[in-house]
């Protein structure tokens, strides 16, 4: 599959999943609700959070994921791919969502570590703690 075609697979992935019932769009990311947090305190771009999360391609093929970690690893918000971004600013503790991130909020034209360029990226993400 050429890089043309990879984009265009990716984009209709994206219609499709945008259409979804309970599947909202906050910032460009396609949120689905998982699980509620509680309290109303969301994370800032200087936030430190911790999360469990995995990470997947639209093919099932998962490239991260630290849910086998006993203590998941404190991320600094800013530090993280846009999509992370946009989401942890608005999710709660204890929430826990299901993340469908565009390549432009997150890696891109760029290929990352198994990534393949313009790859749109699904996350199931939980936040854990706010520091």
């Amino acid at each position: 599959m050429n890089k043309t075609q990879y984009k265009e697979l990716n984009r209709e992935y994206l219609t499709l999943k945008s259409a979804e019932p309970g599947v909202e769009n906050i910032g460009g990311v396609l949120v689905k609700r998982l699980a509620d947090g509680s309290g109303d305190k969301t994370a800032t771009l200087s936030s430190i959070v911790v999360c469990r999360y995995s990470g997947s391609l639209i093919d099932g093929t998962q490239f991260d994921s630290n849910e086998n970690d006993t203590m998941p690893y404190p991320f600094r918000v800013r530090e993280l791919i846009e999509g992370w971004q946009i989401a942890l600013t608005h999710m709660k503790v204890g929430d826990k969502w299901e993340l469908t991130i565009p390549a432009e909020l997150g890696y891109g034209s760029a290929h990352i570590d198994g990534i393949p360029a313009h790859s749109t990226l699904i996350f199931t993400l939980e936040l854990l703690q706010i520091a």
